[in-house]
């Protein structure tokens, strides 16, 4: 699998709660999700990415790892596959 990745530090990758996923997959609205898993809730978005016509089983690219990156205030994120449609962020800047 693709991992996409900014700007890394030494190769160091500190794990995190935050997960990204693909909403309205294949269709002009698709975007990427970023959140949390909450207990009692579920998934918790806390902003989205629009990347119109990505398509079920697309890996995030760089274009929404520097988004993750930014949101987050941090100079390089890394995104790990975490399930069918879901990854994890992992900070390495």
């Amino acid at each position: 699998m693709m991992t996409p990745q900014t700007h890394t530090d030494a190769g160091t990758v500190e794990p995190t709660a935050w997960l990204v996923e693909l909403t309205e997959a294949g269709t002009a609205a698709a975007r990427w999700v970023l959140g949390t898993e909450e207990p009692g809730i579920g998934f918790y978005a806390e902003d989205g990415f629009a990347q119109p016509g990505a398509v079920a089983g697309a890996a995030p690219d760089e274009d929404v790892a520097d988004w993750v990156a930014e949101y987050l205030g941090v100079t390089g994120v890394e995104l790990t596959e975490a399930g069918e449609g879901r990854w994890s962020v992992g900070i390495t800047g």
